[in-house]
């Protein structure tokens, strides 16, 4: 089901594609079909909650034809007026992580968990999201090891490194050994 709460399928409300217009088209003929669930949008006058709702559908749009950025901008407009909008925290944080910023996406991510019941689509790309995470810890602590090996070599097979006792052949292999625990 649409997390928007209008009982219809994901791909037939919000994941459906109109084809039969541009995603930076306005919508002209048709009322928004986005609707949050819950009280996500408490407070603010109808006029401004349809206004809203032509945000998060051209938003919606943008993402599903790859315009991360874009969908990013109005995600941020919608949160700007209702910054407790779950959907858009939501889909911020997916076009923050297809954008690389992985960071920033995690946080809009746990602050979008923090608002609702989990269900299936945001644990999964919760879940996916920390394990993107992880992987990039892990690439960017070998790449810092990787960097760092020469000049460790280096040092440690300086002559400064003899007045200590570190001593060794020039034919003599040198022999490190590591931790091989998380990074």
């Amino acid at each position: 089901p649409c997390p928007c709460g209008s009982g219809r399928r994901y791909r037939e409300c919000h994941g459906a594609i109109d084809t039969s217009r541009s995603p930076t088209a306005p919508r002209t003929t048709a009322a928004a079909t986005y609707r949050p669930r819950g009280s996500d949008w408490d407070g603010i006058d109808p006029a401004e909650r349809a206004r809203l709702a032509e945000l998060m559908d051209t938003a919606l749009a943008r993402q599903a034809s790859n315009d991360q950025s874009g969908a990013a901008r109005i995600y941020r407009d919608v949160l700007a007026i209702a910054p407790d909008t779950h959907d858009a925290l939501h889909m911020l944080a997916v076009a923050q992580w297809g954008l690389g910023n992985l960071d920033e996406a995690s946080r809009l991510m746990e602050r979008a968990f923090s608002q609702r019941d989990p269900y299936p689509a945001i644990v999964t790309n919760r879940e996916t999201l920390q394990r993107a995470r992880a992987h990039q810890a892990r690439v960017d602590a070998e790449r810092r090891a990787e960097a760092a090996l020469p000049d460790l070599l280096a040092r440690l097979t300086s002559r400064a490194n003899t007045d200590r006792g570190y001593t060794a052949a020039a034919d003599e292999p040198l022999h490190l050994i590591v931790g091989t625990g998380d990074p």
